[in-house]
């Protein structure tokens, strides 16, 4: 068996079920035919990050290895790969989400506006996926934006990688709000309607909560940009 450990994504158990696995013992266990009836291809969970594969030749009945060994070409196992690899992007389109972000303080944060607006991130670039965002259903407007930055973008002398959420913030008491220490100019976004938090608890919760909701409020706006 190859065991694939997943990066960025987490398998979710509820959606595996409905793309076809089964479950067998404590895995669950999905099996296809892939080109032409040749090959068997199973899939084997058990936990949240680590897929196992088998590819098994029929006529043979014996384990295939030759697609996983990147030196071998030839169009007869490039096929073969190909129908593989799409089985693994289908599995981790159906049954896999975003775990790209790792602070406790994001996880309350993502925790806060799920259970507060009913909002989940939605994780628009497949060339970025270190950047999600959060928007109202009404209005369809951002009012949140989930990125992960070096420290140095913001001012800091440290390449560290940071979690960090842009949230909006009225104009006229943005001034008031930003200290270049706890609070920044938004990061990528208008600095004139926008600011930026670390989620390193160097705010509390509760403040950091005040500025999503206000930031959600002013999303509901005709003038939200």
């Amino acid at each position: 068996m190859k065991e694939i450990q997943l990066k960025d994504k987490r398998i979710v158990p509820e959606r595996l079920t409905p793309f076809g696995f089964k479950k067998t013992g404590e895995e669950y266990v999905f099996k296809t035919d892939i080109l032409d009836g040749q090959f068997v291809l199973e899939l084997h969970v058990c936990g949240q990050s680590v897929v196992r594969t088998r590819l098994t030749e029929k006529a043979s009945a014996e384990e295939y290895f030759l697609h996983l060994v990147e030196d071998v070409t030839g169009a007869f196992v490039g096929s073969v790969r190909e129908e593989y690899n799409a089985v693994l992007d289908s599995f981790a389109a159906d049954c896999c989400t975003p775990d790209v972000f790792k602070e406790s303080q994001t996880l309350r944060v993502m925790d806060y506006v799920a259970k507060k607006h009913g909002d989940g991130p939605e994780y628009l670039w497949e060339k970025a996926p270190g950047n999600a965002v959060f928007r109202r259903k009404d209005v369809k407007t951002w009012y949140a934006v989930l990125l992960t930055v070096s420290r140095r973008k913001l001012g800091f002398d440290s390449d560290e990688i940071a979690e960090i959420l842009d949230l909006r913030m009225q104009p006229e008491t943005l001034a008031e709000v930003v200290d270049g220490k706890k609070v920044f100019s938004g990061y990528h976004m208008n600095k004139r309607h926008w600011i930026t938090v670390v989620l390193d608890d160097t705010l509390s919760d509760g403040e950091i909560f005040g500025f999503i909701d206000n930031s959600f409020c002013l999303a509901g706006t005709k003038k939200a940009k």
